[in-house]
């Protein structure tokens, strides 16, 4: 934001109807009036956001200003409600990702060997807990991702690969890793580590100007 603040007022005007197209792939539908609105809340001291043409909203927090299509009640329960169990290695698939479980995968993570299984890739719920891997102690993951400076309206979107005891185990978004229930590092049990690797089948719909 402090980019966009400081560039000539046109040259504002043309990243925020770029950002426009990113969100919506048209190049219509935004008018001068809702250009100066989402100005004025990139102004703005403190985190808000408003409501665009076309079901996008513009949500300025942390230094970042995001535009993307705001969810409607059934489809944010439908995320929500996106969740895959990981028994063991295979493949995993639902709408908008897969997941690969094996010991020798390419770009592949290592998750906690000693993480309470079955494992589930989902999204945030209330008691989750992380333990950084390079970090100390746990913390809980609301505190940790404001201590991440993760704007409100992204946290509930994030995927979690967390285990049955409820510690996150990797962010894939922020690329953080965390230890299991027990607190051993990954691969500090097991000579060959379990890994994940997780590939998106759908875009993201969204566009964001960061510091």
């Amino acid at each position: 934001i402090a980019q966009l603040r400081g560039a000539p007022v046109a040259v504002q005007r043309r990243l925020i109807r770029e950002l426009w197209r990113e969100a919506t792939g048209a190049r219509r539908g935004l008018e001068a009036g809702h250009v100066e609105s989402v100005l004025r809340l990139s102004r703005r001291r403190a985190p808000g956001q408003i409501d665009l043409p076309g079901g996008i909203v513009a949500a300025c927090a942390y230094g970042m200003l995001v535009l993307r299509r705001s969810l409607s009640r059934t489809e944010k329960e439908t995320k929500r409600e996106r969740e895959i169990r990981i028994d063991g290695p295979g493949r995993y698939q639902t709408s908008g990702f897969v997941v690969d479980v094996g010991s020798d995968l390419a770009r592949g993570i290592d998750v906690a060997t000693d993480a309470a299984w079955p494992l589930t890739l989902r999204r945030r719920s209330a008691g989750d807990r992380i333990r950084p891997t390079g970090g100390r102690g746990t913390k809980k993951l609301k505190s940790f991702l404001i201590d991440r400076k993760v704007p409100r309206a992204d946290r509930d979107d994030l995927l979690l690969l967390c285990d049955s005891a409820g510690y996150v185990l990797w962010i894939p978004a922020l690329g953080v890793r965390g230890l299991g229930a027990k607190g051993a590092a990954p691969g500090a049990i097991s000579a060959a580590p379990i890994q994940v690797r997780l590939t998106p089948t759908s875009p993201s719909g969204t566009a964001r100007f960061a510091e």
